[in-house]
């Protein structure tokens, strides 16, 4: 993908790539020195993960316009990216014929919503993603306590059967509480239970209680 974003803006004349970094650490040792108009990034990022990367260069950068370039057409990482104040969210599918009026759009001051995602969103139930005061909220702030311990617990790699054992509870109450995670989470299969576990629910740990809007980003 990033061979493909390379050639796309290398036959745009008035885009230059002023730098590129493997992980979210070294995306922010370059963006003082090389001052880009625009950073394009995954979410993923090894050792700072790219939400919060977007939300450290806000807060110190505002004027930067950020885009996440992603896989990820899960609504929840949608909308966390949006509200920690990145300007657009292209799915990588949609790379090749919508990057350069995806740049466009948001170097004119507007969000840009990848067309492939932006298909799904009169669908969305919009009052599972807010608090009461009208703030953006993961899914995960669904949990209680409990469900938020078992799902870090299988988030290290336990069974069912080590989750029993650590939390002094049955196998029973192990599988009534997943099947409840899942629920609350959008999760169909367990795989996908695991990889939420696994590479979402650190983004949103430390995310505010109290929910985020976008200028308090």
């Amino acid at each position: 993908m990033v061979q493909v974003i390379r050639e796309l803006v290398a036959g745009t004349s008035d885009l230059e790539i002023l730098g590129e970094a493997n992980d979210g650490q070294g995306l922010l040792e370059l963006v003082e020195p090389r001052k880009p108009d625009l950073i394009i990034l995954d979410i993923f990022l090894p050792h700072i993960h790219g939400l919060e990367v977007t939300k450290i260069i806000k807060a110190n950068y505002p004027h930067i316009k950020i885009m996440i370039l992603t896989k990820e057409s899960d609504l929840e990482c949608f909308f966390h990216a949006i509200y920690y104040g990145a300007d657009g969210y292209l799915l990588e599918e949609d790379v090749e014929s919508t990057l350069s009026t995806a740049i466009d759009t948001i170097m004119k001051g507007k969000t840009f919503i990848s067309p492939s995602l932006h298909r799904h969103l009169p669908e969305v139930n919009v009052k599972e993603y807010v608090n009461q005061d009208g703030y953006f909220r993961p899914l995960s702030q669904r949990l209680s306590d409990r469900e938020k311990e078992i799902l870090t617990l299988i988030s290290k790699g336990n069974s069912n059967q080590e989750i029993a054992f650590l939390l002094n509870i049955s196998i029973k109450t192990i599988h009534n509480h997943r099947a409840k995670i899942m629920k609350k989470l959008h999760c169909r299969h367990s795989t996908d239970l695991v990889r939420y576990a696994i590479q979402k629910l650190p983004l949103f740990l430390d995310f505010p209680t109290g929910g985020l809007n976008r200028t308090s980003a």
